[in-house]
């Protein structure tokens, strides 16, 4: 069943979801991430093993792609070194803040029994490929100037 709500005078057509299928939801994505940070040891460990070795465009390149980094800042994240984390990929963290805002959105949407819709809408994930790219952008700049943040290239 759809029904539209109006924000700032835009119609927006949202989709209603039985609040089964909301719990459902929400422990799937929870259960996900559970088992993601669950497996994520032995990921690191079978890639001490198997090195797969470097990104095909540091390879071909000689710059960084978006995700340079994002293993060792979530590893760095989860030890709670935060500068760390930031100086190797500080999309990592940003994505980190993006879900705990998720998630104190859906708790409070599951408590309240909000009516309106399940997710945000498309902005958010605009503005963080937005950040992404202008990330990426910048520290291949920083490359021409000297500057690499995460050692690998220079």
């Amino acid at each position: 069943m759809w029904y539209t709500y109006i924000i700032k005078n835009e119609r927006v057509k949202c989709m209603r979801i039985s609040r089964k299928n909301q719990w459902i939801i929400f422990c799937c994505v929870n259960g996900a991430v559970l088992i993601g940070v669950a497996l994520f040891p032995f990921y690191l460990a079978l890639a001490r093993l198997f090195p797969i070795g470097d990104c095909a465009l540091v390879d071909l390149a000689g710059i960084y792609c978006p995700a340079c980094g994002g293993t060792r800042a979530l590893v760095s994240l989860l030890r709670l070194e935060l500068f760390e984390s930031i100086r190797y990929n500080p999309i990592v963290l940003v994505f980190a803040i993006g879900f705990v805002l998720y998630e104190a959105f859906m708790i409070k949407h599951l408590i309240k029994r909000d009516e309106r819709g399940l997710f945000f809408g498309t902005k958010p994930l605009y503005v963080f490929l937005v950040l992404w790219g202008i990330y990426f952008v910048v520290r291949n700049v920083l490359l021409l100037f000297g500057v690499d943040l995460i050692g690998d290239i220079l």
